[in-house]
């Protein structure tokens, strides 16, 4: 094996991808197959994910590759990226570098590399995946490539899946064997630490088929140009002695390079998806093993698993329908169960006759189907197909098997409507499904008159009176339009004293009528209420057409008198402002007769308020009785004042008279007691 290709390849990939020019130390470490894997057409190996690596400086990086037998070199694997930036994610000699995608330090993203022969630039050839690309922590993913007979192109695989391809003029290895290595690049001592990443199933691709590599061998060294006065802190290490299963990084022995690893034995491993197969494990070279898996797997309810057969890897594995036969363990093998699942389809329907019932392979196209869309029950009644179940909605369909499936034909009952008229033109006739509504109407609704009287619609012969209606169609309906003579009718409004008064609408029978309308002969009506001044009257009228050509409809009005005068009974002319019951409001004066007189008031209560001299007086009337209010007025003030006056100038006089009485009783009495006095002397 040429390794100066290898490492040479790596340094120009860590230079390129990672952005480093130039490094000290390039660390590689793992193993490689021996001589029995030379002469093959690819390699492939699954390698763990552990990220992060929490490095402090290199570029680490997990990959399998091989020179090709005309010197060429290939490799497959995963990088963690040391710097944040823009990298080219795709790369050829041809075209140069043509993607490029942002990828964050730390992140591990799949990557693939080759030279071709005799490559002498110092470029990145290959491809990157994108960011975190390589899988979650802890998981395996199997990173590869093989020469491709049919297109003659080399295909690198990333989980089976590939991922990019390229033509190297050589179709194989040579003499040359696969190797899984462990890289820490452009580091300048050798103090990173990686935390051990774990290799497994190490295989080359022969025959048209991976098969594991007999023979594994220890490497811990240093890539071209590196630098060599440190040791390698790196090692690698069979994990519990078995066979193609190693582990590589820090603290882990560093053997001598060329050390075995492993060497013949071989693991058997069983796949399968269903059943319980227990034969798989390690056994002896060249032990026969028997292979056993039941025919059929019941999984659940409508689903089963048929089995097909086996899909052998390695020497001396079996591909083939048998379900029991024997192995010899010539390598580690693989043997897959393969099955085939199947799902039951149940086809179903109340009404006719369905089809597609049975037993499918999984994602089979199955059609199915009903043999009508209308069934019949009788003359007036017949069931509808509206959709199935899974929401198709023509009687025939195919459905993708990718589960167990019950469709039912979803029907509909429909009943006929039937719609006539004597007169005019009726409409609504059909099939109307259950439960919907059919609009039935009848045009015109009345005849052209004669005179006063003319043919109208009366109501439909399930007694709704709408010429136009929304009927709710739960059966067979038979509908009829009735039609009868109707006369032109008066209705006239009076007050309670037999007065006309004119009223703008009445309401007869919930209808809205002027003074005239037409009304059914020898039909009853009842006239609930007028409108008039503004307000809708209650009423609790009846007549019958026929017995008159008019009716007289009494209002409940009552007239209102208000009688405005002074203390003296004098009338007074006073602004009176009333607000009736039914929201209007009148302004008027009661004249120098002092009465106001309202005629024909709507019935109720009505309230309000009297300008008066200095206060305002309040109104409440109703019902008719007349209203009387006295008043405070300035003449009844002014001859309040001048009887006051009046009186004050009597008192004052009278007290005057009252003093001189005093005056002149006084000096007679001293009079009268002198007279004494001289007599007595």
């Amino acid at each position: 094996m040429n390794f100066s290709k290898i490492i040479l390849s790596l340094l120009f990939l860590s230079a390129f991808v990672f952005g480093i020019t130039y490094g000290n130390y390039w660390f590689q470490f793992g193993a490689r197959g021996g001589i029995s894997s030379e002469f093959n057409n690819g390699t492939i190996a699954s390698i763990e994910t552990v990220s992060p690596q929490n490095y402090s400086e290199g570029s680490p990086a997990f990959w399998v590759g091989e020179d090709l037998a005309n010197g060429a070199f290939i490799q497959m694997g995963y990088l963690i990226a040391n710097q944040t930036g823009s990298y080219p994610s795709y790369c050829s000699e041809q075209f140069g570098c043509s993607k490029y995608q942002d990828i964050k330090a730390g992140q591990e993203e799949w990557f693939y590399e080759y030279f071709p022969e005799n490559y002498n630039g110092g470029g990145f050839l290959g491809g990157i995946g994108s960011p975190g690309s390589a899988g979650a922590n802890g998981t395996y993913n199997r990173y590869g490539f093989y020469y491709n007979q049919s297109s003659g192109y080399w295909d690198f695989l990333f989980n089976g899946n590939v991922v990019g391809n390229v033509s190297l003029g050589s179709p194989g290895s040579g003499v040359h064997s696969p190797v899984a290595f462990g890289e820490v690049a452009n580091a300048t001592a050798n103090g990173t630490f990686i935390n051990p990443v774990n290799i497994k199933n190490l295989s080359v691709y022969i025959n048209g088929g991976f098969t594991p590599v007999p023979q594994g061998y220890a490497y811990v060294g240093y890539g071209s140009g590196s630098l060599e006065n440190v040791p390698v802190p790196y090692g690698v290490e069979e994990i519990g002695n078995r066979v193609n299963y190693f582990k590589i990084g820090s603290d882990l022995p560093r053997p001598l390079n060329g050390t075995s690893l492993w060497n013949q034995g071989y693991v058997l491993s069983i796949n399968s998806k269903y059943a319980n197969i227990t034969n798989f494990g390690e056994y002896l070279g060249y032990s026969r093993v028997e292979l056993y898996a039941p025919r059929i797997v019941n999984i659940s309810n409508g689903v089963t698993a048929v089995f097909t057969g086996w899909v052998g890897r390695g020497y001396g594995s079996y591909t083939g329908p048998a379900n029991t036969t024997a192995i010899v363990m010539e390598s580690n093998i693989t043997e897959t169960a393969e099955w085939q699942i199947k799902y039951y389809l149940n086809v179903s329907t109340d009404y006719g006759v369905a089809y597609g019932d049975g037993w499918y392979n999984a994602n089979s196209t199955v059609p199915y189907g009903i043999s009508s869309n209308i069934i019949y029950l009788g003359n007036e009644s017949r069931e509808v197909f509206l959709a199935w179940s899974d929401g198709a909605n023509t009687t025939k369909g195919y459905i993708i098997m990718n589960s167990p499936h019950n469709v039912n034909a979803l029907w509909r009952s429909q009943y006929y409507v039937n719609v006539s008229s004597q007169y005019g033109n009726a409409s609504g006739s059909g099939w109307v499904f259950a439960g919907r509504q059919d609009m039935i109407s009848v045009t015109p609704e009345n005849m052209s008159p004669e005179n006063r009287s003319r043919y109208a619609f009366y109501a439909w012969s399930n007694g709704n009176q709408n010429a136009s209606f929304n009927a709710l169609v739960t059966g067979p309906e038979s509908l009829v339009a009735i039609y009868r003579k109707e006369h032109l009718h008066s209705l006239k409004a009076r007050d309670a004293y037999g007065n006309y008064i004119h009223a703008d609408y009445f309401e007869v029978g919930g209808k809205k009528v002027n003074d005239t309308g037409w009304f059914f002969s020898g039909k009853q009506y009842n006239i609930t209420k007028a409108y008039y001044m503004g307000s809708w009257l209650p009423v609790d009228q009846n007549f019958t057409m026929g017995e008159s050509n008019y009716t007289y409809v009494q209002l409940p009005v009552y007239n209102l008198e208000v009688f405005t005068k002074d203390i003296f009974g004098n009338p007074v002319n006073a602004s009176v402002s009333i607000l009736f019951y039914n929201g209007s409001a009148r302004s008027v004066n009661s004249g120098p007769n002092g009465e106001i007189d309202l005629k024909d008031i709507p019935y109720g209560e009505a309230h309000g308020q009297i300008n008066g001299f200095l206060i305002p007086y309040s109104l409440n009337a109703g019902y008719g009785n007349p209203v009387y209010i006295d008043m405070v007025t300035f003449e009844d003030m002014s001859v309040f004042a001048l009887i006051i006056i009046l009186a004050a100038v009597m008192y004052l006089a009278f007290s005057r008279k009252m003093h001189h009485k005093k005056d002149y009783a006084l000096v007679s009495e001293q009079i009268k007691d002198q007279g004494t006095e001289e007599g007595l002397k």
